[in-house]
This record gives C-alpha cells, sequence and structure tokens, in this order.
C-alpha cells in the first residue's frame, strides 16, 4: 500500500508524462479494441447454430464463360437431396420482398423462400410451430403458410401467444402463420422478417433446368459428423457426371468448365471483405508497437531523471527490490489507467462504427463491446516491467528519525557521506553541473567530538568516520524525513 501511495505521487508530481503515457496506452488499446471487436465479429465468432463449422454452401461455377458463381437450381436442389452420402441435409432458399398487409398497403418487408429442410440444415427451429412441409411447396397451393421472425411477431402482432393459426396479407393473398422463430435467430445478414415456401411447379424441377439457377437460389448442406468438404466435394462431382452423361446440353456446359464447388458457410459469406480486415488489425497493430515503443522512451527518459533518487536510496541502503518494487507499482499503475481509459476510447470507437454504417458489412450486425473484448484489452495492458541496476551493494537500512543526527550508521565502518558522495559524483544535476561542491563543502575543525544516540555502535562516531561534521550534517539533510526503506 505504501508502494501504490508513493506510484501516485509520483504520477501527481509529473502531470505531463502521466497525461501523455496514460494518453498514449490508452488510445492504441482503444484502437485495437475497436478493430478486434470487428474482426472477431466478422470473422473470429462463429455463426450463432450449432457445430456451424459443419455448414457449408454449394454453387455452381463455370469460369470458361466468365462465370465463377452461378448459384444453384431447383433440379440441383431435388437431384442431389438425399443423393449425397457427406450431407446430413440439404436445403435451399432465396432473398426477396414483399408487400405485407391490408389490400392498398404499401408497405414492404424482406422476406425468404426456404425449402422445407431450411431450419433442419441449421439446426435451428420455430420455438411456436412448426416448419414448412413438402406440400406447401408445391404450386398451385391449397394453404400458404408463413413463419414468423420474434421481432415481427411483437411488434405487428404484440406478441399473441395464440397467433398460430392467424392470418396476413402477404401480396394481397392471405397466409396463414404457422411458426414463430426465436428471439434471437438471423440467418448470417438477412434482415428477413418473413419466411415463405420455396414454391416451384414440377416442370421447372426437370433436367432441362438443370442450369438455370441464374445466382440467385442459393444452397446450403449440413455435413454428416466425421465427413470433409473434401469427400462432398468428389461426391458431387460424381453425382454431377452421372446426372450430366444423357443430357444433351453437357457437352457445352463442360466446353463452359462446369463445377461445382463446395465451402464452408461462414468463411465464404465473408470472403470479400476478409483481406480489408486484416489489412485494418495489422495497421492497428502497427499503432499498437508505436504506442509501446514511444511508452518505452517515455518509462526511460523519466527513469534516467530518476537516477540521483535511486542512487541516494541505494547509497542509503535500500535494496535492489525495494527499488524495483516503486518501479514496478508505478508502471503496474500507468498502464491500468492507461487500460481502463483505453476500454472507454474502444467502446466509443465501436459506438462511432456502428453510426458509420459498420451493421452493412457481412455479420456487421453482431459487431459489440461485450466481455470478451473487454477482457482482451484488459490482457492487451499487461505490465511492463523494468529492473533497476545491478550495481552497488545491498547495507544496512538507514532510517532519519530527528534531523540533522542520523541514528543508525553501516556496522561495516564506512560513511554514509562518502557513499552518498561516490553515489552523487555520478549523478549530473539538472542544470547539467555535478554535485561534487555541495557534498564536499570546505572542511570545519573538529572541536569534540559529539555524543551519539543510544542505538550508534560504540565506539563510532559521525566526526570520526566522516571526518567532517558539516558533511555528515548535509548529508542528513538530503534524506527526506517520511522515507522508508526495506
Amino acid at each position: 500500500m505504501n508502494d501504490l501511495r508513493f506510484a501516485f505521487r509520483q504520477l501527481r508530481n509529473g502531470p505531463a508524462f502521466t497525461v501523455t503515457a496514460v494518453a498514449t496506452v490508452a488510445i492504441c488499446l482503444g484502437a485495437n479494441l475497436a478493430i478486434f471487436a470487428v474482426i472477431d465479429a466478422i470473422l473470429l465468432r462463429p455463426l450463432p447454430f450449432p457445430e456451424s463449422d459443419r455448414l457449408v454452401t454449394v454453387f455452381n461455377t463455370y469460369p470458361k464463360a466468365g462465370v465463377e458463381r452461378g448459384g444453384s437450381s431447383l433440379t440441383n436442389y431435388y437431384e442431389r437431396r438425399g443423393n449425397i452420402p457427406a450431407f446430413s441435409s440439404l436445403s435451399i432458399f432465396r432473398y426477396g420482398s414483399e408487400v405485407v398487409g391490408e389490400t392498398g398497403s404499401t408497405q414492404q418487408e424482406r422476406v425468404m423462400r426456404i425449402s422445407p429442410e431450411f431450419f433442419t440444415t441449421l439446426g435451428v427451429g420455430p420455438v411456436m410451430g412448426r416448419s414448412f412441409n413438402e406440400v406447401e411447396t408445391i404450386t398451385p397451393v391449397e394453404t400458404h403458410a408463413v413463419i414468423l421472425t420474434d421481432a415481427y411477431w411483437r411488434q405487428h402482432l404484440n406478441a399473441d401467444p395464440h397467433v398460430l393459426g392467424r392470418n396476413i396479407r402477404v401480396n394481397g393473398a392471405p397466409r396463414t402463420i404457422v411458426g414463430v422463430l426465436p428471439p434471437d435467430f438471423r440467418f448470417l445478414s438477412s434482415e428477413a422478417r418473413l419466411f415463405l415456401p420455396f414454391t416451384s411447379r414440377l416442370q421447372q424441377r426437370t433436367p432441362q433446368q438443370r442450369h438455370s439457377g441464374g445466382g440467385g437460389t442459393h444452397m446450403i448442406a449440413r455435413l454428416k459428423p466425421g465427413a470433409t468438404i473434401a469427400e462432398a466435394r468428389s461426391q458431387i462431382d460424381a453425382h454431377n457426371a452421372i446426372v450430366e452423361k444423357d443430357d444433351p446440353g453437357a457437352h457445352m456446359m463442360a466446353e463452359a468448365g462446369f463445377r461445382s464447388r463446395v465451402v464452408a458457410l461462414h468463411a465464404d459469406h465473408v470472403r470479400s471483405i476478409r483481406p480489408t480486415l486484416w489489412l485494418m488489425q495489422g495497421g492497428a497493430l502497427l499503432l499498437l508497437v508505436i504506442g509501446a515503443v514511444n511508452l518505452v522512451n517515455l518509462l526511460l527518459v523519466r527513469a534516467s531523471g530518476h537516477m540521483k533518487d535511486m542512487a541516494i536510496r541505494r547509497s542509503m541502503g535500500a535494496s535492489r527490490r525495494h527499488v524495483a518494487n516503486h518501479v514496478m507499482v508505478e508502471t503496474v499503475l500507468l498502464t491500468a489507467l492507461g487500460g481502463l481509459l483505453g476500454l472507454v476510447v474502444g467502446a466509443s470507437g465501436i459506438r462511432l462504427l456502428e453510426i458509420l454504417g459498420a451493421d452493412r458489412l457481412p455479420l456487421g450486425a453482431r459487431i459489440a463491446f461485450d466481455d470478451r473484448l473487454a477482457a482482451n484489452t484488459t490482457f492487451c495492458s499487461g505490465v511492463q516491467r523494468k529492473k533497476p541496476a545491478r550495481n552497488g551493494s545491498s547495507q544496512a537500512v538507514l532510517p532519519v528519525a530527528n534531523r540533522p543526527w542520523i541514528t543508525r550508521l553501516p556496522r561495516n565502518g564506512v560513511s554514509v557521506c562518502v557513499r552518498l558522495e561516490n553515489a552523487l559524483k555520478s549523478c549530473p544535476s539538472r542544470s547539467g553541473s555535478f554535485v561534487k561542491p555541495f557534498i564536499d563543502p570546505p572542511p570545519m575543525p573538529v572541536k569534540s567530538t559529539p555524543r551519539m544516540p543510544p542505538s550508534t555502535p560504540s565506539g563510532v562516531s559521525i566526526a570520526s568516520i566522516s571526518g567532517n561534521r558539516s558533511s555528515a550534517l548535509r548529508c542528513a539533510a538530503l534524506v527526506p524525513a517520511n522515507s522508508r526503506y526495506s
């Protein structure tokens, strides 16, 4: 506790240094916190689905025709469903928007059209009601169904617990509510609030429509436990070779370089923003390194200014451990203050990113300040240790009781004044001149030997050891009355 109070006094006595050092730590850590929040939300944190590392996306590519992503088709879905051993489930979906409300309404809502296995593939289903069935995907449909998000259910239907079976109008046609999703459900970066069945006519599922996805229809799948992406890719290639054997247009597709790719769903969704984010993180780390170097330079300059104080402490018998503890506590306190202020700067930076539209990035809606980020910042503001010089030897502690008398001297017979003189001669004063004239005054005649306090070893006196009473008195005056050394 004494070391902590001493560190507070030291930092308070140097406000310019303290403000500069704390601001350096806070700005560097705050910038890294804000950038890492984006990296964590988009690249590092897994998708909010059970065993999300097993989710993959499948799409057709025609590189020789200049089409890198051709999506998937309804025919692909119905031909592959249940025929790829590496997949436990397969689903397709399409984004869109529809007019929701009574006749004459112009309110547009984001929707997703999904196949019946969509929620099974993700591993998350409605908390109320059910998912779609196969009958509801065949046109013409007798019963039009809809599944609501929790936000839409609360905002437009007043969180009615008996909402199942009620009707809402989508594009002027009534649809029956068959399910409500969990409050935290969100598929990737979609803002869909209504989910509709992916309906189609039987004629749209024929082999002639195999390559008519157009990029708007997307396919996702869940790997079986133990299955790999490479296995799924090879099985799909083998399946494509079988179904394309009797296709009259197979030769043309081969010339276009037709292949079906299987990639991780998370990695594919953030592929466009990944290089930019890693570049930003590299810049933030470079800023952190520059700040750390500047902080070290500030500490070194401060330490050089305190060399005289450290030399006096060592000369008066302070142990290396005691001096090191003072430096350690001061550095810990400095970085702790900078870390706390860095949390504030980082939280403000995250809020600023949200205002600037970071939520429009892929998975950007998940950017937030949480306990994980706070722990990361606390870790990054770790203690910077400084070790004192190893010169000098440890001597007896020399407390000062009543000036000008020194209550106890080293038992090895070496004068305190001699040790202080040797230490201070090597330490320039603030004005650049040496302090030798101060500690080496003109000699004064010794008239009598002063009576020593009871704690002084017998036969040893200040005058007899130092040869100069004035020097001894000045040495005692150099030591602060409230100093404590161990």
